[in-house]
Formats: structure tokens, C-alpha cells, sequence
């Protein structure tokens, strides 16, 4: 599983460089590393086998102490006595503008968007796919299906069983928060992210696992907050947005990547969990690949839906 994931994570940025370049997105870029803190422990000792793991597969870090941590982040308390820093890793400033970029490009270049609501894919008698909406009948040679967790009742009307469900993650947005983080943070021994936004101070957890449709539990959002303000003393919540979202998780943390098995012409692409945004680009690469008859730029095997 680890070398599978790790095949898709090798190629992230030269998967999403030329998308970035074409949009003109370099400012919603940036490549400044993570940093995991612990309060109670050695990550060494709790973690060992992730470490090795991570080595293994090339993945470079530097050890550091709560003090150092502090020196390259100001505004960690003292209840931080630990951290691992990722200098390699990169992340966007705001992932829901990125994405209009990329769309405004897509349509720009001769795209075409529709606002309907995907209910189910048809193989019609001539077997080309259709994508059955709330406004009608789309047909076409190749179909992607890239719906997140709700392809898993549209993947199933094609005879395929995924075994799909909604990991719910919860965050909190503050727009003035009162510090400075200059990069992410993870505090590991409470599940708690904290990403600098352009718009504001990002903080993340929980998996709550229900159903993607049912209403949004906050309270899970505020646990996360009052953890965070724990960590980082003088965070300000005035002003504070919470949200809900749907990760599509599979059990074995591999997206569903590859042809449908039993038509040809429809594609699948999801099933990313907590990596969507960072297998999209390589994830749009490999299907285009594949929808264009092309060898795959990465061994597919392990992420077919079969």
C-alpha cells in the first residue's frame, strides 16, 4: 500500500507544474515544508515504524527540539517538546480558489462546465456512456467518474461494488487570528492541523465516519479549535467559520484508479481519502493517459476497482 501511494506522491509537482504554469497559478504555490510537533513523547518512539517507512521511501526530515521548533515557529507554546520538520513538502494558499483558476483556464481553453447534478451513467445500445443528470442525457465517448464519495452508489449502477465511505473532516477558518504561523503544522498526539491561509488561519481534524448526507456535527469542529488554542497561545476566534466536508475513504487507503471493469469507455478516478487535492493533478494525468490509449506513467495495477 505504502509503495503504491508512494508512486502517486513522487510525481505531484511535476504532475501539477504545467497546470500551474498555464493557469498562472504560481502565487496560490508555495514550498514551504511541514511541521509535525508532540508534546508527551519521542515521535521516535511512538511512531518508529512510520519514520522507517517514511526513509524508505525517500521522504527527508530533520529531528527537532521544542526550542527549535519554537525558533521556526514563534508562536508554539510551551506545551510543544518535540518536532519532526518535511522541508520538501508544498501546499496551497487556498484550495477552493485554485480550483476556480483552474476552471476559468479549463473554460478558457474550450471547455465546456455544466451545473447539473450527476444522478447515475447509462450504457446506451451503441455502448457509448451517458451521464444521466437532473436536466437530461449526456453522452459520450469516454466518461470519467470523479464524484467523490457519492461515485460509489454511480459506480455500483455499473456492476462495480467499491467499498466507499464518507471520512467527514470538520475545520475552522479564522480570518484575523492574532499570530503568525509562517507554515503547517500538525500536532500529532491530537490530530490537529493548522495551516496559514491567504484568507486566514486554518484549523482541521477529526474523521468522524457517518453518513455524507447527515447534518454536520460542530461540536467536533470546536474540539478541534479549543485543542488548538491549547497549542498556540493567543489565537484569536473572533470572526470564526466552520465547515464539513466528505473525504471518499477507501479501507485500505488506495484511490479507485483505472477502467471500469465491465465498460471500457468509463473511467474511474476517486476514492483519494486525505489526498485529493495532492493526487488530483497526477490522478488527471493518468486518466488522460489512459482515455488517450497511452501506456500509464505509473503502474495502475494496485488502484484498479477490481
Amino acid at each position: 500500500i505504502t509503495a503504491a501511494r508512494a508512486s502517486l506522491l513522487a510525481r505531484v509537482f511535476d504532475a501539477y507544474a504545467p497546470l500551474v504554469a498555464e493557469a498562472d497559478a504560481g502565487d496560490l504555490i508555495e514550498r514551504t515544508g511541514w511541521l509535525a510537533v508532540y508534546e508527551k513523547r519521542d515521535p521516535l518512539t511512538g511512531e518508529a515504524f512510520e519514520f522507517e517507512m517514511r526513509r524508505r521511501f525517500g521522504v527527508e526530515m530533520t529531528m527537532l527540539s521544542g526550542d527549535e521548533a519554537r525558533e521556526m515557529e514563534p508562536a508554539l507554546g510551551p506545551i510543544a517538546s518535540s518536532a519532526v520538520y518535511y522541508p520538501r513538502n508544498g501546499r496551497t494558499v487556498n484550495p477552493l480558489r485554485l480550483t476556480q483558476v483552474f476552471a476559468r483556464h479549463f473554460v478558457r481553453s474550450g471547455g465546456v462546465l455544466l451545473r447539473e447534478t450527476a444522478r447515475a451513467i447509462s450504457i446506451g445500445g451503441d455502448g457509448r456512456p451517458r451521464v444521466v443528470t437532473d436536466a437530461g442525457e449526456h453522452a459520450a465517448d469516454r466518461l470519467v467518474l470523479a464524484a467523490g464519495v457519492w461515485s460509489k452508489s454511480i459506480a455500483g449502477g455499473l456492476g462495480s461494488r467499491i467499498p466507499l465511505e464518507a471520512e467527514r473532516g470538520y475545520h475552522t477558518m479564522m480570518p484575523d487570528p492574532g499570530v503568525t504561523v509562517r507554515r503547517p503544522l500538525a500536532f500529532a498526539d491530537r490530530g490537529v492541523a493548522i495551516a496559514p491561509m491567504e484568507h486566514g488561519l486554518r484549523v482541521s481534524g477529526i474523521a468522524e465516519f457517518a453518513h455524507a448526507d447527515a447534518a454536520p456535527d460542530y461540536r467536533h469542529a470546536d474540539r478541534v479549535l479549543g485543542n488548538a488554542c491549547d497549542l498556540i497561545p493567543g489565537l484569536k476566534t473572533d470572526g470564526a467559520t466552520r465547515w464539513m466536508g466528505c473525504r471518499p475513504a477507501t479501507p485500505d487507503s488506495l484511490p479507485v484508479i483505472g477502467r471500469s471493469p465491465r465498460h471500457s469507455a468509463v473511467l474511474f478516478a476517486f476514492g483519494h481519502g486525505h489526498l485529493g487535492l495532492t493526487f488530483a493533478a497526477v490522478t488527471g494525468q493518468l486518466i488522460a493517459e489512459m482515455a488517450a490509449g497511452r501506456p500509464t506513467s505509473v503502474d495502475i495495477s494496485p488502484f484498479r476497482a477490481d
